[in-house]
């Protein structure tokens, strides 16, 4: 038999893990609140390891700084606009074994500002813990001070779910990224809907299609609607049913079983999100499944062309096909922790496009894994966005109305070896934020780097760079803030932390 690269049996193993869970947290059908204007699109980067805003669009230059702060010699600053960042001249390389990691290929923060700087809003922000898990979701639920506690994905969910949307929020990051909020009334339909294998996830979204070669698809439909009716028949009479009336889950997985799983046939998920093609080594025209030739032209003309092989690259495609196909308003994704290697195996050398445990190798080598994550978060965002500004949406695109979180749970540490090109550096509190979004006022920088220290300080009402205490921004302004350009329903004491200078127009 041939080797396919995605055989039928290979894909289920990735799709079954989310076919079993996506009923119980998607009821959200009779609950959403309809809307007469599109809803507004959340897209949250999760840059795990400690992406340090300073080594992208803070950049401190070697001349300002003491020898043993942070920094980056001045040739390799560039200026876009009314920001900054990094382009070294000669690439940076370093090892894993006998692998080796670009630090960075090409001008690829220069090059994003070039394209979406105007949309570029940089918040320096100070968290509370520098614990992977703990802070990661403080940075998605404002530490727990706003909203109720709700992670932004379960707010925007809440505020733009509309009623033919099965799946409002999906998460597709790791660790503390992927927990719930702390409110515990939360709907099951606004609770992200997490996912392991974004290349496969469109195969989870239909319960038949795909099982059995094309020639028996028809037969087998019509098998199953029968042997669906006569479940619904048992199940109204079953004494567990019946002795569990009132259970919230048993109801919830009943209803999404009715009405959402339907839905999702419905918006046909399976084939529109599909994001490769039929060929020797995925063969799905055998089990009559098929990509749009359209769709994946559009996908390469943003170079995501790699999907197979790029987990990170399918997740930025996946978020985007979410949102298009109408299925989603909220997706979050992050790189995979693992090392990707491009070519060779162990005990060969080899070249890999991230690092181990991604950002958090700083440990290792500081310089280098900034550089080289970095480029990867703002490649896969730069697509992303493209992809957004070339589907047409009312009388604009879809990117009007959408909000690119890129966030990490803290910084590195500010220090260094004086005349030490490679250092290793731990997790700091300090550090910053980038959102890109036209709902908010772009091209510049909101709060600014103290030189003598190489810590980012705080921004008064105005965004203007401030040393006074009270204005040092943190987990709930951010949240809040990104909050109110979004509509979500913030509670009356969450007003003190929205800062309206960031808001396009002070909504």
């Amino acid at each position: 038999m041939a080797h396919h690269l995605l055989n039928r049996r290979e894909a289920l193993k990735g799709a079954l893990a989310a076919v079993a869970a996506l009923p119980l947290s998607t009821s959200m059908l009779g609950n959403a609140r309809a809307q007469a204007t599109p809803p507004k699109f959340l897209f949250v980067v999760c840059a795990s390891g400690g992406a340090d805003i300073r080594d992208a669009f803070l950049p401190l230059a070697a001349s300002q700084a003491p020898a043993t702060v942070r920094s980056r010699p001045d040739t390799d600053i560039r200026t876009v606009g009314g920001l900054r960042c990094i382009e070294r001249v000669a690439p940076q390389r370093f090892y894993v074994g006998a692998g080796t990691v670009n630090g960075q290929n090409g001008p690829v923060q220069r090059n994003f500002l070039t394209r979406h700087g105007p949309d570029v809003a940089v918040l320096t922000a100070t968290g509370t813990s520098v614990n992977h898990i703990s802070a990661a979701k403080r940075w998605l639920n404002g530490a727990g001070l706003v909203n109720r506690g709700r992670t932004i994905l379960e707010a925007h969910a809440l505020a733009h779910a509309t009623p033919d949307m099965p799946i409002p929020a999906v998460n597709m990051a790791q660790g503390g990224y992927v927990s719930d909020g702390d409110d515990p009334t939360v709907p099951g339909y606004a609770r992200a809907e997490t996912v392991a294998n974004a290349l496969l996830f469109g195969m989870a979204t239909h319960p038949s299609r795909g099982m059995r070669p094309a020639s028996r698809g028809a037969r087998q439909e019509a098998l199953l609607a029968r042997a669906r009716a006569v479940r619904e028949q048992m199940d109204d009479q079953s004494p567990f049913v019946v002795r569990h009336a009132g259970s919230r889950l048993l109801s919830e997985f009943r209803r999404n079983r009715r009405e959402a799983v339907p839905l999702m046939d419905e918006l046909d998920l399976i084939t529109q999100l599909t994001m490769v093609a039929d060929g020797p080594g995925v063969p799905l025209a055998q089990y009559g499944l098929a990509a749009s030739q359209t769709q994946l032209d559009l996908l390469n003309s943003v170079g995501f062309g790699s999907l197979v092989t790029d987990p990170f690259m399918a997740q930025a495609a996946l978020a985007y096909l979410l949102v298009k196909s109408g299925a989603s308003c909220a997706v979050a994704i992050g790189a995979p922790p693992a090392p990707i290697p491009d070519a060779g195996y162990p005990g060969q050398s080899f070249t890999l496009r991230h690092t181990p445990i991604a950002y958090d190798f700083s440990h290792t080598d500081h310089e280098a894994t900034q550089l080289a994550m970095w480029d990867r978060t703002l490649t896969m965002t730069d697509g992303l966005i493209q992809l957004l500004k070339a589907t047409p949406l009312g009388t604009g695109t879809m990117w009007d109305r959408s909000l690119v979180y890129i966030t990490t749970e803290f910084g590195r540490t500010v220090t260094k070896p004086a005349g030490n090109g490679s250092y290793g550096s731990g997790h700091e509190l300090n550090n910053g934020v980038t959102v890109v979004s036209p709902l908010l006022v772009g091209n510049r920088v909101y709060g600014g780097v103290d030189a003598a220290t190489g810590y980012t300080t705080g921004w008064d009402d105005t965004g203007a760079t401030s040393t006074n205490p009270d204005h040092r921004r943190g987990e709930p302004h951010i949240i809040a803030t990104l909050g109110a350009a979004l509509d979500h329903q913030l509670a009356p004491t969450d007003a003190a932390y929205v800062q309206r200078a960031v808001i396009r127009g002070g909504a």
